[in-house]
């Protein structure tokens, strides 16, 4: 569980999965772990967790593919397939499968960064993290291509199709950022289902998104 596979499919969390075993039995236990509801939304059949995972976002802004084996052979799928939804089946991985290897495609002049929010600076899990891919153009004064991923705040890590819209055709410029970062906040929806209020952690997604495009534009900056 310590590596780069075991990240990738870390288990997802919720307030009621961060307590004990006594705090768990007292409530009859819920949906993830030995329990037939979800206390996140009782009248609701899935599972509301949230995604855990560092790693998955940096996978999927950078359109890496993870290689799967078990008994029955090996396949390959993209990052963006890896992950559902869904707080218990949040992983397209079968249940007889182990992550065996990742293939990260060249960098080639490419920019990326990433940021986490957490608790604690020593190891922790994510409040909410950032993963950013650029593809400058030639010349080096826009943006060609762009992939800004979001995770920590719903059961899967997602893309901000409409961020990444707000930078192409255009310079890194602070106020390209701004949009940006704006646009990735209002098309998060953050789950109210672990420690601190849902409406700030949907705020600190713009904060944090302009930070990570703010250290990716620094990057550029040196070529």
């Amino acid at each position: 569980m310590g590596t780069l596979g075991g990240n990738l499919c870390v288990d997802t969390r919720c307030f009621y999965y961060d307590q004990t075993y006594e705090w768990r039995q007292s409530i009859h236990f819920f949906l993830n772990k030995d329990g037939e509801t979800c206390w996140v939304a009782p009248g609701s059949p899935r599972c509301w967790a949230v995604s855990s995972t560092d790693l998955a976002p940096v996978m999927l802004a950078l359109n890496a593919r993870i290689h799967l084996l078990s008994k029955d052979g090996e396949r390959t799928i993209e990052a963006a397939q890896m992950y559902n939804n869904d707080g218990i089946a949040y992983l397209a991985k079968r249940s007889n499968e182990i992550v065996t290897a990742v293939d990260l495609p060249a960098i080639n002049g490419d920019l990326t960064a990433f940021q986490k929010l957490r608790r604690r600076g020593s190891i922790d899990f994510p409040i909410l993290n950032v993963a950013v891919w650029l593809r400058p153009t030639k010349d080096r004064k826009t943006i060609e291509a762009a992939r800004i991923v979001v995770g920590g705040i719903t059961s899967a890590p997602f893309l901000s199709l409409s961020a990444a819209d707000a930078l192409i055709g255009r310079e890194l410029t602070a106020d390209t950022i701004h949009a940006a970062a704006h646009a990735a906040r209002l098309d998060s929806r953050p789950l109210d289902n672990t420690d601190l209020d849902f409406s700030w952690r949907r705020s600190m997604v713009e904060v944090w998104v302009r930070r990570t495009l703010e250290e990716a534009a620094r990057r550029a900056s040196r070529f």
